[in-house]
């Protein structure tokens, strides 16, 4: 007779089940290792191996002027210094690491940085901008004027710009001047009753610094019309009016 072969038995459950709970576990930690790594924070990506490195300084510029325009100081001098590792003559990254500078208050620093990285580039409104006013901040009107002419030239729809211009002006006796670029932005606010609030305003404490109450009072009043409840208007009125010797009025 023939030889029998051998019965194969099938493997019970019970001496299959380590084998089960091993691969069960196994794909578990592989689904974990997935989320997790889906769930980490987006961060700029460094630049490909090979690819030029000022391509890398871009990306950190931009990702540090996003942090800048939301305050995040601590975030954008990072993205800023990543910038810098990248490409050490970046002018943009140090004029954003002065522009941080300037938001915390550190207006000396601040003015270090900004004015290397103006001294190479004229086309850098942002950084003429914080600049000026850092000068304005330390006591120096003349230089924050000087600062902020290199704004309003190029970028003249800049209202904030051409209001501290004009304040700057005042600061240093240059009346007419300051009169002469509120006027020309009253042209440029039409049907903009917050932004003419604030140009009747300056040109208030332009006048009243020149000694013309009659014409500040008459550019508060407009201004106190168009915002009737900004306190800085109501300080100014009355600072003109005392100035003036209108004391019923204040």
């Amino acid at each position: 007779m023939p030889a029998r072969s051998p019965r194969l038995h099938r493997p019970s459950l019970r001496s299959a089940a380590p084998v089960i709970l091993t691969l069960a576990l196994a794909s578990a930690a592989g689904c974990s290792s997935s989320h997790a790594r889906d769930a980490r924070p987006a961060t700029v990506a460094a630049a490909p191996s090979g690819s030029s490195p000022r391509v890398s300084a871009r990306a950190h510029v931009d990702a540090g002027r996003d942090f800048l325009s939301r305050r995040m100081t601590d975030d954008a001098e990072r993205e800023f210094r990543l910038a810098l590792e990248s490409e050490p003559a970046n002018q943009e990254a140090l004029a954003g690491l002065g522009q941080v500078s300037v938001q915390r208050g550190a207006y000396v620093d601040g003015i270090t940085q900004l004015e290397r990285a103006t001294r190479s580039s004229a086309q850098m409104a942002s950084a003429f901008r914080s600049l000026g006013d850092a000068y304005a901040a330390t006591g120096q009107p003349e230089r924050a004027a000087n600062a902020y002419r290199q704004v309003v030239a190029p970028t003249p729809e800049d209202l904030g710009a051409r209001l501290a211009l004009a304040h700057a002006l005042t600061e240093v006796g240059e009346f007419d001047e300051a009169a002469t670029l509120c006027t020309a932005a009253v042209r440029g606010a039409k049907n903009q009753p917050a932004s003419l609030a604030q140009i009747y305003r300056q040109l208030g404490e332009v006048r009243a610094r020149q000694g013309s109450t009659p014409e500040a009072m008459s550019a508060f009043y407009r201004a106190s019309e168009l915002a009737p409840d900004d306190a800085a208007i109501a300080r100014g009125a009355a600072d003109a009016a005392m100035r003036g010797g209108l004391y019923a009025e204040a």
